[in-house]
């Protein structure tokens, strides 16, 4: 085989091994967002953490396959008690990027992000589903969300951590994209993703769905690409998951697949 043949597949497209691992720290949560993949696993109890070795396991097989970052995510990945070890361990193994997706309800607290910032978490992944406390709150059935959420991003904005922003886009706050990325733009992220409802197979018939489907990628495409050609100066990037490109027609740039 041609060294060509190694780095490049039959479309001609150059081919590299991501230095970026993803590790599960398991499933369980302290949220019942609406739109979760997980959502019925997590109301009838079977949604699982994994175990302290296990993580440890991929941790440590992901730098033998020479990983350099690693992204923690869940589940919630902060409702683990070992979380801030787990982090520690990363950065002894020799992770220079650890990063987390997280719903910020425990990075409320001030000494929380400072223990993880000690430890070595250096980019976060923040999940924010509406300008609107009320509406936010509402999906993800749980109070208060919101509030801690901007105490979250304003703890780790003092301690100079890097993040950036995840949000749903449904039925319940397509049409309000325009006031959610004015607000999002005032924390200044260093990117923003908007993620297409998009139930998966194991929720497809989940009753709690029914409130935030969409009927038409066609609606949800205009108000992203309403949405993006307003806002796109004031991210340093914008990007849109699980939706055609054919319903963004002029903004096909910001799609993004896995």
């Amino acid at each position: 085989m041609s060294q060509m043949d190694q780095h490049y597949n039959r479309f001609f497209h150059y081919r590299s091994i991501s230095p970026r691992m993803i590790c599960y720290t398991g499933f369980k949560c302290n949220l019942r967002c609406r739109f979760c993949y997980y959502l019925d696993s997590l109301e009838c109890g079977k949604a699982k953490n994994r175990t302290l070795g296990q993580i440890k396991r991929q941790l440590r097989a992901g730098r033998l396959l020479r990983k350099t970052q690693v992204e923690f995510t869940g589940g919630e990945p902060t409702i683990m008690p070992e979380f801030v070890s787990l982090v520690a361990f990363a950065k002894s193994l020799g992770y220079e990027k650890i990063g987390l997706i997280t719903n910020g309800f425990k990075m409320a607290e001030m000494v929380y992000c400072e223990e993880l910032k000690d430890a070595g978490l250096n980019d976060i992944l923040f999940s924010f589903h509406s300008y609107d406390p009320e509406l936010h709150d509402w999906l993800t059935q749980v109070k208060s969300s919101h509030e801690r959420l901007v105490k979250a991003v304003t703890n780790v904005t003092q301690l100079g951590i890097p993040f950036r922003f995840n949000s749903v886009v449904t039925s319940a706050n397509c049409d309000v994209l325009d006031e959610h990325m004015g607000f999002l733009s005032s924390f200044h992220p260093a990117s923003v993703n908007l993620i297409v409802f998009n139930p998966s197979e194991e929720t497809a018939d989940c009753a709690t769905h029914e409130t935030i489907r969409f009927t038409s990628y066609e609606h949800i495409g205009e108000r992203l690409s309403e949405a993006i050609k307003k806002w796109k100066d004031s991210f340093p990037a914008i990007n849109v998951r699980f939706i055609p490109f054919c319903f963004m027609k002029g903004f096909e740039e910001h799609i993004r697949g896995y």
